[in-house]
């Protein structure tokens, strides 16, 4: 079955916004199942895992977001944060001075 990824994602965001957090990750985990290189679905799940405290399993979303779109700071932004939080201070110096 094909997905509408646009209508999928926006439910993912407001499921997101209104904390139903399962929701939203059924929601993003959807879309990247059939489009892994969705670069809004991917920080969007790296924000869902930080924002529970998986920051290590947020890491991997993050770096396919900034992967697909180096240019959206707010993808680098929260990944070098998540870093920080893991206190993986050396690699979030690397990852600033890129």
């Amino acid at each position: 079955m094909k997905i509408n990824i646009k209508q999928e994602f926006q439910n993912g965001v407001a499921a997101h916004r209104e904390g139903k957090l399962q929701k939203a990750e059924h929601f993003y985990r959807s879309i990247l199942r059939s489009k892994p290189t969705h670069p809004d679905a991917n920080h969007n799940m790296g924000v869902l895992l930080s924002s529970i405290g998986n920051f290590k399993e947020a890491l991997p979303f993050y770096r396919n977001a900034i992967s697909i779109d180096k240019k959206k700071e707010q993808y680098w932004a929260n990944f070098i944060s998540t870093l920080i939080k893991l206190g993986k201070i050396v690699d979030a110096r690397k990852v600033i001075s890129e």
